[in-house]
């Protein structure tokens, strides 16, 4: 149960961040803001398989949920580089 919903909200941010890549406006922003969203997905698919046993033990920890400093602070970085995308992008709908 836990794995399915960090994948969802997971799935959620991923969505997020190909929404935003798609909407942006030069290569260098739908480039930025792709390889986050791969990246960030790519992490917590490789922690859910660890934590669910279908392959060996990483070190890898959970984007925005596992309790590691520099883990965190990196997570929060790369979402930051996909805000600034969406910042600058001239056709993402601001609400």
């Amino acid at each position: 149960m836990g794995s399915r919903r960090s994948a969802g909200v997971n799935g959620v941010l991923t969505a997020w961040a190909f929404k935003i890549a798609r909407a942006s406006g030069s290569r260098l922003g739908w480039s930025l803001a792709a390889a986050v969203g791969l990246s960030l997905t790519l992490q917590a698919l490789v922690n859910i398989a660890v934590a669910t046993s279908a392959i060996p033990v990483t070190g890898l920890t959970l984007p925005f949920i596992s309790a590691g400093g520099s883990s965190l602070i990196s997570s929060m970085m790369a979402a930051g580089v996909v805000l600034s995308v969406a910042r600058f992008s001239p056709k993402v709908r601001r609400g």
